[in-house]
Parts: C-alpha cells; sequence; structure tokens
C-alpha cells in the first residue's frame, strides 16, 4: 500500500498541469475611457465554459486543451463584442481587452404587457432552465426596470 502512494506521488509531481487546461486572467476595459467594463461575459466559443468579469474589470478562465485553438468571445451590453484567437493570449500574464462602444439607435420600440408581474415572469424562467438549457440554444436573459 505505501509503495503504491509513493509511486502514485511520484508520477503526480511529472503529470503536466496543461492537462487539466491553462488558466488565461483577463482586465476588461472601455476602449474610450480606460474604465474597467464590470460584468463582462468571456465565453469560448461553441461551449458552455465562460466566465464574468468582477467589478473591477478583472476574470480568469480555464481553457481545457481540446478548446486551445478555438476562439473566446467578450462581450457585454452597449459594446461590440471581441472575439480573439487563444492562440493570442498569453498565460503568464493579465491580458488587457478593450471593447469599442456600440451605438445602436432605436427608432422605435414597443412594449408589450405578457399578463404577468416581473417576479412571476423571472420565476417562471428559472424554473424552466433546467429543463431547457441543455435542449435549446441558449440565449442570456435580462431584465431592466426604469421609473419614469
Amino acid at each position: 500500500m505505501r509503495e503504491s502512494c509513493i509511486w502514485l506521488f511520484l508520477i503526480g509531481l511529472f503529470v503536466s498541469p496543461e492537462i487539466f487546461g491553462q488558466s488565461f486572467s483577463f482586465n476588461i476595459l472601455s476602449n474610450g475611457t480606460n474604465n474597467p467594463i464590470a460584468y463582462a461575459h468571456v465565453q469560448v466559443e461553441g461551449t458552455l465554459n465562460g466566465a464574468v468579469s468582477g467589478v473591477d474589470g478583472r476574470c480568469e478562465i480555464r481553457i481545457q486543451p481540446e478548446n486551445s485553438g478555438g476562439r473566446l468571445i467578450i462581450s457585454f451590453i452597449g459594446f461590440q463584442s471581441a472575439i480573439i484567437p487563444i492562440s493570442e493570449l498569453n498565460s503568464n500574464q493579465t491580458n488587457q481587452i478593450l471593447l469599442k462602444e456600440s451605438e445602436i439607435q432605436l427608432d422605435e420600440f414597443n412594449v408589450i404587457d405578457i399578463g404577468i408581474s416581473p417576479q412571476e415572469f423571472l420565476r417562471n424562467t428559472i424554473d424552466l432552465a433546467d429543463i431547457t438549457f441543455y435542449t435549446k440554444d441558449y440565449i442570456g436573459l435580462a431584465t431592466y426596470e426604469e421609473e419614469v
């Protein structure tokens, strides 16, 4: 028993940490102001592997070896999404990502009353998440409330 534990320990010393994925850190900033972008979304394209930046615009994501040839999508409401090949990232330092502001002008918009309260809508959405998350295309949900 003791001998097998020693062998496992020695093998563990030589196993490359890269088989568990490579870690990348980011500082996501606004291109115009250099201010951090809080809660920006970082995702490995075509996977469910993602992260969200903190209030300081920083985040970290671990990318599995099978996705190392892919691309990252960094997005936030009001900014143009950035698509970056993972091969261009540096795992030894914080990668600085600048997002450009996006201006979309709406000619008109419609307000639709679906007959339920926002709380009930959110509760129904959460209840359906387990059913639809893995079976349907993923679309993010955001709520916005404003008093006029």
